[in-house]
C-alpha cells in the first residue's frame, strides 16, 4: 500500500502542476516505484501479459482472464485517470497513468 500512496502522491503533484486532460486518447504508461515510467511496449518485452495492450481496460481484461480475483482501483487524481491493477495470483501490482503525467514528473518533457 505504501507504493500506491507514493504513486498517488507523484500523480497528484504532477496533475496539480498544470497537466490538463488530453483531447485525444492518451498513451498509457506503467509507473514504477520511484515515479518513473515505462511504456507498455517496453513492459511487454519483460512480461508477456503486457503484450498487445494499449489501454488500462485492455490490461484489466487480461489480468482478470488470468486471475478472477484481480483488484482494480480506477480513480481520477488532479484531472488525470490513474488505474491500479493488483493480482496476487500473478504477483503483480501496477499503476497506469497517461504519458502526460510521466512527462510532467520527468521534468524534461520526455519519458521512456
Amino acid at each position: 500500500m505504501a507504493y500506491a500512496r507514493r504513486t498517488a502522491a507523484f500523480v497528484a503533484i504532477a496533475c496539480t502542476a498544470g497537466i490538463s486532460p488530453a483531447i485525444a486518447a492518451p498513451e498509457w504508461m506503467l509507473m514504477d516505484r520511484h515515479g518513473g515510467c515505462v511504456s507498455l511496449f517496453d513492459a511487454a518485452q519483460r512480461k508477456e501479459i503486457f503484450g498487445g495492450v494499449s489501454t488500462p481496460d485492455q490490461l484489466i481484461e487480461k489480468f482478470q482472464h488470468e486471475d478472477a480475483a484481480t483488484q482494480v482501483n480506477d480513480t481520477v487524481v488532479g484531472g488525470a485517470r490513474v488505474v491500479e491493477i493488483t493480482s496476487a495470483k500473478l504477483g503483480l501490482a501496477v499503476v497506469l497513468v497517461p504519458r502526460s503525467v510521466c512527462q510532467k514528473l520527468d521534468g524534461a518533457g520526455s519519458s521512456n
